[in-house]
């Protein structure tokens, strides 16, 4: 199965005006619209671009910074690209201490804005984003509520997938079937090999396969899976894992992750729940950074319908 090429309007696209944002910015923007007249730049909220939640965000993967005070935006401006301005409207977005964030797009939504981008990849164990334009600038604490987004989910929590066969994408009327090859669409996975410059579009060859970087203090490297667990059915180490061909970078994105993989026969059908498994065996002994014996994590969950 060959690795599609995406457009980089897949990424842009996450500028969603959804009910279910509004309903969530409504609550953090009772202070600070109030105070907009001001023009003074205030973080409402840092989130993962998969699915709108604070998360911790990796280096290299996609954040949405929703804020108010930013002038001169009118509706959506985006990067002209191929290769994303690290400045858009005058605007730059900057990720700890390092160099300007990548931007994808700038949007008013009337009474805040909305700023898309690739957090750097030098932007190792960074804790807070820095907003700035002209003069002004603001400074937001990243706060991990949400767990560990991985999959780019719909308003309705369908994860964002094409069917492997022609590249049309997976619906609750085009479903996905036993057996079948799913391309599932992700961020937040970390290390690549082959890895692109920020802002760069990541290209057909030669391809950037996850590469995750091994824990020291328990000489064990992290291995990810996709499981789809039966009802009621508890993720553990053993649980099986859908076969996968590749994970890593989608050709032609920046910063969006592509995850090929397929329907277990024995998957539950309906709108089944889809997870990314990461698995550390830690050892024997309690070691500093991992633990002690086998340990997993899931991401947030995403739903997938599928038939026989």
């Amino acid at each position: 199965m060959r690795i599609i090429e995406v457009t980089r309007a897949f990424a842009s696209q996450r500028i969603i005006k959804s009910r279910a944002v509004r309903r969530l910015l409504g609550a953090f923007c009772l202070f600070a619209c109030a105070s907009h007249a001001s023009a003074a730049i205030q973080i409402l909220a840092i989130t993962s671009a998969t699915d709108f939640r604070r998360a911790a965000i990796a280096p290299g993967s996609l954040a949405s910074v929703w804020c108010t005070g930013l002038t001169g935006i009118s509706g959506i401006v985006s990067a002209p690209g191929p290769t994303l301005p690290t400045q858009l409207v005058g605007t730059s977005v900057f990720a700890g201490g390092s160099g300007a964030a990548p931007i994808f797009a700038v949007a008013d939504l009337g009474g805040y804005q909305l700023i898309n981008i690739q957090v750097p990849w030098d932007a190792a164990g960074f804790n807070t984003i820095a907003v700035v334009q002209g003069l002004e600038k603001a400074t937001g604490d990243m706060i991990n509520t949400a767990g560990w987004p991985v999959f780019f989910i719909d308003p309705n929590g369908f994860m964002v997938a094409l069917h492997a066969t022609d590249y049309s994408l997976v619906t609750t009327v085009n479903p996905a079937r036993l057996g079948e090859w799913i391309i599932g669409y992700a961020s937040n996975l970390g290390p690549v090999s082959n890895t692109p410059p920020s802002g760069v579009p990541t290209p057909l060859s030669p391809l950037s396969p996850l590469n995750p970087v091994p824990i020291m203090t328990a000489s064990s490297t992290p291995m990810y899976s996709v499981v789809i667990p039966q009802p009621n059915q508890q993720v553990g180490f053993q649980t099986e894992a859908a076969e996968s061909n590749f994970m890593g970078l989608a050709p032609g994105t920046v910063g969006v992750y592509q995850i090929n993989f397929q329907i277990p026969e024995d998957a539950p059908v309906g709108d089944s729940i889809v997870y990314m498994r990461k698995d550390v065996d830690c050892g024997f002994f309690f070691s500093s950074g991992c633990g002690r014996g086998q340990t997993v994590t899931l991401s947030n969950s995403a739903k997938l319908t599928i038939v026989h």
